[in-house]
């Protein structure tokens, strides 16, 4: 489900991530994301950049963490 996102470089959103976790509990272990997103600034992807691909990512994350019934 992945990996088309992955090989263009964008985030895959938010209604892909509800997929890959299908309501089940899940933990997400991001690590060391601040020296990532200095380095992601640097890869082009369309009119952006890779880091700004991770924080649309991120904030998927939190949509799909604000949508889940706990």
């Amino acid at each position: 489900m992945l990996k088309g996102s992955d090989e263009q470089r964008v985030s895959p959103g938010t209604v892909v991530l509800e997929r890959i976790i299908q309501g089940q509990p899940t933990v997400i272990i991001i690590d060391e994301i601040a020296s990532y997103l200095r380095k992601a600034k640097a890869t082009l992807v369309g009119n952006s950049n890779l880091a700004g691909q991770v924080v649309a990512f991120l904030f998927a994350l939190m949509d799909l963490a604000a949508s889940c019934n706990i």
